[in-house]
């Protein structure tokens, strides 16, 4: 008998009614996430690939169904457990990075850690620092990195918590093609080497061909390919 998925989300549905308008952004949505496993979602912009990353990271809620996280319920958690649910159990890897401008490279990768007061913060990222071969930038600002070594920074950030699920959207959207094909091949490596999970959300059909399985959404909806 095989063990319960990492990730469950079932009949994942999202509307929103603005100015009298109604509209279903996923209607139905089921998908699952093994550990270890690599999954692409692609499909055009607007699609609803980004609100449905977000509920599965409990940044947004659903209007209908549920999302499970080895078999726990994340809805029906309170929304502490599922602040504390997010900064230890799941890594993100956004578009546009969110890297915190105040904060250096080592700070920024530390930052899971940090909110966590855990010690050995600083030591972890500058280790996943070293290995997207940020060693020589770690005191640097976002905005004296280029593009690709601040979502370097990101990826590293994503990581140094041990999350067992990364959830990455478009993560090489805002880079060119070269630096994005590096940047997607270390977060590749490094959640191998760390034993994650990763759920991408990419309209880079390139990229989704080197992830172990692959779904497309379209007009709400989730279809394997």
């Amino acid at each position: 008998m095989s063990s319960s998925p990492l990730l469950l989300a079932t009949g994942i549905e999202k509307s929103f009614t603005l100015n009298g308008r109604h509209t279903d952004v996923l209607k139905r949505v089921d998908l699952s996430v093994d550990a270890g496993e690599l999954v692409a979602v692609v499909g055009a912009s607007g699609t609803g690939k980004s609100t449905l990353l977000n509920i599965l990271g409990t940044l947004d809620t659903p209007t209908n169904g549920t999302v499970r996280y080895l078999g726990e319920d994340m809805f029906a958690a309170s929304a502490e457990a599922r602040a504390r649910f997010r900064n230890r159990s799941l890594g993100f890897v956004f578009q546009f990075n969110q890297l915190l401008p105040e904060f250096n490279a080592l700070e920024n990768a530390a930052m899971p850690l940090l909110v966590r007061r855990e010690r050995g913060a600083m030591e972890r990222a500058r280790v996943l620092l070293d290995r997207v071969g940020l060693s020589h930038r770690i005191n640097h600002r976002p905005a004296e990195l280029s593009g690709g070594e601040q979502q370097r920074v990101a990826v590293a950030r994503a990581l140094v918590g041990c999350p067992q699920l990364v959830l990455a959207d478009e993560p090489t959207g805002n880079l060119d093609s070269h630096t994005g094909d590096e940047v997607f091949g270390l977060l590749r490596q490094l959640c191998q080497d760390e034993g994650a999970a990763v759920l991408v959300v990419t309209h880079n059909e390139q990229l989704a061909e080197r992830c172990g399985r692959t779904v497309q959404m379209a007009d709400g909806s989730l279809t394997p390919l």
